[in-house]
């Protein structure tokens, strides 16, 4: 569930970048993608909350050497079965206690809505977005021209995603309702259009992590409900670890 939200994340990266270039907006990035605080949306996750996760995930986190190559960088193994519900602080939690050295969002929250949707907002480390492609084999050469000047530039645009989403049998019916980077929002009409490719490209990389099986999650009741597997054991390159 964890790579699950990080996923969701890219694509919002992606879709920014491929409308970005369709309107021109690249040589105004600076301006359009000028906000880098974050809303918080309340969140104020603690250590014993991500302690929780942890323990309802079923997981242990050990750290690599910084040096250790992209492609073996972020390793998962075994397999843990859950049967749990998760608050939004201890999902926030999980977010801002990635030290994986190529996640690129800092101060995650999430936000689970009384209408089932949820929300993650954060800021967005746009100059590790080539390491994390290249960790999960995601080829980004169709916007290498959109994303070089983003990362010259040093961008860490604030961002919000907002998804009406829910498993089952391994499947993901998911709709994106917003998807804000900075100050820029991708057109409903665009998020409309690729709703499919979308649903399907999330669906493909979660369940091409080890461990990874849903028999269903939602977000009702104001936290996330999840059956099924997940990895047992990650292990990630931590910056400032030799």
């Amino acid at each position: 569930m964890l790579k699950k939200l990080a996923l969701v994340f890219g694509v919002a990266v992606l879709a920014l970048l491929l409308v970005g270039g369709y309107y021109g907006v690249v040589p105004v990035l600076s301006t359009v993608l000028g906000a880098n605080s974050p809303d918080h949306m309340g969140a104020m996750p603690t250590d014993q909350e991500f302690t929780s996760a942890k323990t309802k995930l079923g997981l242990t986190i050990k750290e690599q050497k910084e040096d250790t190559p992209i492609r073996t960088s972020l390793r998962f193994s075994g397999k843990s079965n859950i049967n749990a519900s998760f608050t939004a602080n201890e999902l926030s939690a999980l977010l801002r206690n990635d030290l994986w050295r190529y996640n690129f969002i800092r101060e995650g929250s999430v936000r689970i809505n009384e209408d089932g949707t949820a929300e993650v907002t954060g800021q967005m480390l746009v100059s590790r977005l080539p390491g994390y492609a290249e960790a999960h084999g995601i080829s980004l050469a169709a916007i290498k021209q959109y994303l070089d000047p983003m990362i010259s530039l040093g961008l860490t645009p604030a961002f919000r995603v907002k998804v009406d989403a829910e498993w089952k049998n391994n499947k993901l019916t998911m709709e994106i309702q917003e998807i804000t980077v900075g100050r820029y929002q991708v057109p409903e009409e665009w998020l409309s259009e690729n709703k499919q490719p979308i649903e399907q490209f999330v669906q493909t990389m979660v369940l091409a992590v080890p461990g990874v099986s849903i028999q269903t999650l939602d977000f009702k009741g104001g936290k996330m409900n999840a059956v099924g597997s997940f990895p047992s054991e990650i292990s990630w390159a931590v910056e400032g670890v030799r």
